[in-house]
């Protein structure tokens, strides 16, 4: 774990659920259970169904400039505070960070990490291939990462670290180590628009952490204590019956 731990457990009590994890099953099985999440993550053992294909990431009855309410979330509030770099971590077949460049004129250096063989590949398709609107050449850095431990990427060097519906499919444990890392990289802001994981079929893989099962990340309790202070934060009941948030924080 690339994490202090001493700094873990407090990033542990980050949850909306006020559960003291370190006294209800004790770092040795934490630690245990991080270990086993990152095994699955690297044999991508973890998926619940096969990788789609790239077709399938712009099949959603949407067609560029029309997105999704979730993806015009964090269009806006990149697009209002124009960062000269982003990276989006578990940017996937590289939708949304292909219209972050877009809606920043590709006045952007922008970064994409996914650990996700198939999903990496697609990115590299997307970006090149002008298969999908916005029908643009993508020039991004692409690294093959678990998110982790982005160890090419320095401490506070990127001005925006963004994700987009990927920290609600972690486990507690799991996506308090990557928070913490985004928080590393982070030099002014990072972006979340995700669920609350308050419904147990969100977190991968299922079962394998009864512990964490629904157990709520508290955005703004976590980044307060790696030094970042709140500039929007917001709760949404979605129309699938999930609660969404949005959080935005800037680096004190």
């Amino acid at each position: 774990m690339n994490i202090p731990e001493n700094l873990y457990k407090k990033l542990l009590l980050c949850n909306l659920n006020n559960i003291n994890l370190c006294e209800e099953i004790g770092m040795e099985k934490i630690n245990d259970q991080i270990q086993l999440y990152k095994n699955l993550t690297d044999s991508h053992t973890n998926y619940l169904t096969e990788s789609p294909e790239l077709s399938d990431w712009y099949n959603d009855g949407y067609t560029y400039p029309n997105v999704n309410s979730c993806m015009q979330t964090v269009l806006d509030l990149i697009k209002k505070y124009k960062p000269k770099i982003v990276l989006e971590a578990g940017a996937g077949s590289g939708k949304l960070s292909k219209y972050v460049y877009d809606i920043l004129d590709k006045d952007v250096e922008l970064i994409c990490v996914e650990n996700n063989k198939d999903y990496y590949q697609q990115m590299q398709t997307n970006f090149t291939l002008q298969l999908y609107e916005p029908k643009i050449h993508v020039n991004a850095q692409t690294i093959l990462s678990s998110i982790h431990n982005i160890e090419s990427i320095k401490d506070k060097s990127v001005e925006m670290v963004f994700t987009h519906t990927v920290l609600m499919h972690l486990p507690f444990t799991a996506a308090v180590e990557v928070i913490n890392e985004l928080a590393r990289i982070s030099s002014k802001y990072v972006l979340h628009k995700e669920n609350l994981n308050d419904i147990v079929s969100n977190v991968y893989p299922r079962n394998v952490y009864p512990e964490c099962n629904k157990l709520m990340i508290d955005y703004k309790k976590i980044y307060n204590e790696l030094g970042f202070k709140t500039v929007f934060y917001q709760e949404t009941i979605l129309s699938d019956g999930n609660t969404g948030i949005t959080y935005l924080g800037e680096r004190v």
